[in-house]
């Protein structure tokens, strides 16, 4: 295996059979109808265990009647325990419960250890409409199941209040139902008082449509997440294992092995095992199988020797009578995608045997044939492409090769999209995307293509596998899904995305080869349509309710602040110009697009844009009006880590993607320690930060590759050195080169140091430089949270003295400029806030203070789950 092998992963996707409309949900939120809350039962412990307590667990006062309503589905799993639980300001009991009479289950009322039964059998897997009512003029219990009362006397008179949760209480041991629950209903008096959907959500809460009062949820798994969380259907390994396809028409999953074939059906979870009696396949390697739904045959292919053979059902035979001896294949990383118009697969480039390819195959399974078809111009050889189809027209997108095709020849990312005529074997390049994000377009091995929106989807590497929508109109890639996140370890790793249609489900399968040589098989699913992070989450709750923000608000407040410690920036944007959204690229290939009007948990919406001249960074929230000076150029020989990951060379070129992920950590990791330490960083260090997961040969072999590599890179830049010195390391960065990290760090430290009268003229540079952004704010590794800690320490102590001193010297006009800057650093700086509100006020602009205010106490409440106690008048008095 070559060295390419071991250093990348293979990810290709394939949609068997159907062109499948995997999209981005044009569908609005109120037309779906697989939501609610699944609670965890049997399956996990007893502190995994769902709990759902509304209104925070405070009692409802109620005159004559109180009415609870929800939709309810029981799951076919471990049936006994409660549902729900009624308690009285008594401390008396009433529970909806399941009881078993042999293989039956029927709805109960448990009252005071007397057990009530409901209406008929409950039927597993189906929705419930279920209602109790609680009367107190007739003294009377009436529970509902699918429009079958019953009445249960029950003496109510003296009840004054009634406490009402669902699932597991946290303070007793017991057992509950395995249900899924949606849509509850509180009617007080005849009068419809709450309802929460439990459809969109933050994390753990959920608020009603009435009066936005909150639901909260411990141990939650909400069923609108899995349009935008992979969730795991299945997985198994073994030494035999080769791979796996999947048959879109009956939504049959097919692991292959040298002996036998395994079926799984995703939607009852049954398993069954074919014989294999006879013949071989073409090819033993994971990424080699797919399916023919015409024919209803497995297809094993081999590129190289142009070779099929195909697994018959009815005999339970492959065609191909002698073992292939071939290990290796030519082809590793192919794209291929299958042809509705001629019933044929289409198979391009690829890697293998230290070549890269971009070789187009046609595979017809009717007449048995695989063949090479000819196409010019030649597209450049490349792996880890995504190919898609139009009629007769084949797409390639992205992927990873050089011109020449030879490994020997370093190999760079390609963000392009290109077409071939499969009628007349002539291709054109449609667009190229920026330089900066081509490092991380290794692509799926297919995307397929959306009529209604004019998009391909596919799955990219970066971030851990996710789909992406890559529109033709505006020729940008956008994230819409959340990771897979399968990290097993591996020495190979194959992915295919399949779409299900009777379940408008769409399904991952990574198949791996494992360290010992045995073989891995991971099936995942997502439902559609896909959603983002901003359609789930939930608008947050008013301020009229008064209402705590309950036990969710703290959560998210916890991870808001992780992302804050990782040196995410939440509150700020890039502003519109010429009618377009200019955002920074990060070398890891994304730009990151923040919805923290929506998103409590933060979490980014990644968008591919195409490359634009960058300008300084806008506070979404508080109007960044201060206007920077231009003393330094970081469009030439420049190492930007502030903002994002940038690096341009003596001509003024970005280089950034020549920067392979070893490599940028390499430069950071120099960068950094060299500005902690005069010595640099300890040789031993950076092996334990950089490579210490491998045994000592290998870790000084990876490093003695890498620095070389740096140091022939890092030529193009300008005069730089990396010197070995008495075990330490260190960067020497000549006067010809600026690294804006570097500057900052040496502008606050001189600032310090200078005297009162020698400081003022250094401000506006000071300014500049912040102006840049966090330290790597987008790039995120364990070891960097303690340097991105520090800096944004010392750059908001410093920002915090100037302020103070601008103040008291009355320059408010400069302080509100560094109100700008500190809010960029620190989005809740109240500090910032009352001087950005004094001078807005002293200027005539009052109502936008007053704007500006209400947007920050609102981000406050967010994220902290408080109220901001500082009231406008205060601040500007």
């Amino acid at each position: 295996m070559g060295l390419y092998m071991k250093k990348h992963t293979l990810l290709i996707i394939g949609l068997l059979g159907i062109i499948g409309v995997v999209k981005a949900a044009t569908n609005t939120i109120d037309e779906i109808r697989d939501y609610g809350l699944r609670f965890n039962s049997y399956s996990v412990t007893e502190p995994e265990r769902t709990s759902l307590f509304l209104d925070n667990y405070e009692p409802y006062a109620f005159k004559d009647e109180l009415k609870v309503e929800f939709d309810l589905l029981i799951r076919p799993e471990t049936l006994f325990g409660h549902v729900l639980t009624a308690c009285t300001d008594a401390g008396k009991y009433v529970y909806q419960s399941v009881a078993v009479e042999g293989n039956k289950y029927y709805p109960t009322l448990v009252i005071e250890e007397q057990l009530h039964e409901l209406a008929s059998e409950i039927k597993l897997n189906e929705w419930h409409k279920v209602s109790i009512t609680f009367q107190k003029k007739n003294n009377t219990i009436i529970a509902d199941y699918d429009g079958k009362a019953s009445k249960i006397t029950y003496p109510l008179e003296s009840v004054k209040t009634l406490q009402l949760f669902f699932g597991r209480r946290q303070d007793v041991v017991g057992e509950i139902v395995p249900i899924d629950l949606r849509d509850v209903k509180i009617e007080k008096d005849g009068k419809p008082f709450r309802h929460w959907k439990l459809k969109q959500h933050d994390p753990d809460i959920c608020y009603d449509e009435l009066a936005h009062a909150p639901a909260t949820v411990i141990n939650p798994h909400w069923l609108l997440d899995e349009h935008q969380e992979w969730n795991t259907v299945f997985t198994a390994t073994g030494k035999d294992l080769l791979g796996a396809t999947f048959d879109p028409k009956s939504s049959i999953f097919y692991l292959i092995s040298r002996n036998g074939i395994q079926a799984f059906n995703p939607q009852n979870e049954q398993e069954s095992a074919l014989p294999v009696k006879g013949g071989y396949p073409a090819m033993e390697a994971i990424s080699y199988f797919s399916f023919d739904t015409l024919s209803n045959e497995i297809v094993s292919y081999n590129l190289a020797k142009q070779t099929i053979s195909s697994y018959s059902f009815d005999t339970n035979t492959w065609s191909a009578t002698e073992n292939n001896s071939e290990k290796q294949p030519a082809h590793i990383n192919h794209s291929r995608i299958y042809c509705e118009e001629d019933s044929s697969f289409y198979m391009f480039g690829g890697y293998g045997f230290y070549r890269f390819h971009n070789d187009l195959y046609r595979l017809k399974p009717s007449v048995g044939k695989l063949e090479q078809l000819k196409y010019t111009p030649a597209i450049p050889p490349r792996t880890f492409a995504a190919a898609g189809i139009v009629g007769k027209t084949l797409y390639v997108f992205g992927g990873r090769g050089n011109e020449s095709g030879r490994q020997e020849v370093r190999a760079h990312g390609y963000a392009d999209l290109y077409v071939i005529d499969l009628n007349t074997g002539t291709s054109r390049k449609v667009w190229t995307l920026s330089e900066e994000i081509a490092s991380n377009m290794s692509m799926s091995g297919n995307m397929y293509y959306s009529q209604e929106d004019s998009a391909f989807y596919a799955a990219i590497f970066a971030y851990d596998q996710r789909i992406v929508k890559v529109s033709l109109k505006d020729s940008t890639c956008t994230m819409i899904s959340g990771a897979i996140n399968n990290r097993v370890d591996c020495l190979e790793n194959d992915m295919q995305i399949c779409f299900s249609p009777a379940t408008q489900r769409v399904f991952a399968v990574i198949a791996k080869t494992l360290r010992d040589k045995s073989r891995g098989i991971y099936i995942y699913s997502i439902n559609l349509p896909l959603l983002s992070q901003s359609e789930i989450r939930q608008t947050a709750e008013p301020e009229k309710t008064g209402s705590s923000v309950g036990r969710g608000g703290y959560l998210a407040v916890a991870m808001v602040m992780l992302v804050l410690l990782a040196g995410a920036v939440l509150f700020y944007y890039r502003k519109k110009r010429s009618g377009s959204m200019r955002m920074p690229v990060d070398a890891d290939g994304l730009t990151i697009k923040n919805d923290v009007s929506t998103d409590k948990n933060a979490v980014a919406e990644a968008v591919l844009m195409k490359k634009e001249e960058r300008t300084p960074e806008k506070g979404e929230t508080f109007r960044l009006e201060y206007k920077a000076t231009k003393t330094f150029d970081r469009e030439k020989s420049a190492i930007s880590l502030l903002g994002s990951f940038n690096v341009w060379d003596k001509e003024g070129k970005n280089i950034t993607s020549k920067f392979t992920p070893r490599l940028k950590k390499l430069l950071i990791v120099l960068i950094l320690y060299g500005q902690k330490n005069k010595q640099g960083i300890l040789i031993k260090k950076l092996d334990e930060l950089l490579w210490g997961d491998k045994n000592d040969s290998s870790v000084r072999n990876n490093r003695n590759v890498s620095l070389s590599e740096l140091r022939v890179l890092i030529c193009e830049i300008g005069t730089i050195e990396v010197i070995n010195d008495g075990g330490f390391l260190r960067i020497e960065l000549g006067d010809d080169v600026f690294c804006d990290y570097i500057t900052a760090c040496k502008l606050i430290n001189d600032f310090r140091e200078s005297k009162e009268g020698q400081t003022e003229e250094m401000i506006p540079v000071i300014l500049e430089v912040l102006l840049y952004g966090t330290l790597l704010p987008n790039t995120v590794i364990d070891w960097l949270d303690g340097f991105k800690a520090d800096y944004s320490t010392l750059v908001i102590d410093l920002l915090n003295d100037l302020l103070i001193r601008e103040e008291e010297m009355k320059n408010y006009k400069l302080a509100s400029s560094i109100a700008d800057v500190m809010f960029l650093h620190d989005s809740l700086s109240e500090e910032a806030l009352h001087a950005k509100c004094r001078y807005l006020c002293m200027v005539g602009k009052k109502s936008l203070a007053k704007k500006i205010y209400d947007r920050f106490a609102k981000d406050y409440r967010e994220i902290l789950g408080e109220e901001y106690k500082s009231s406008f008048q205060s601040l500007i008095n």
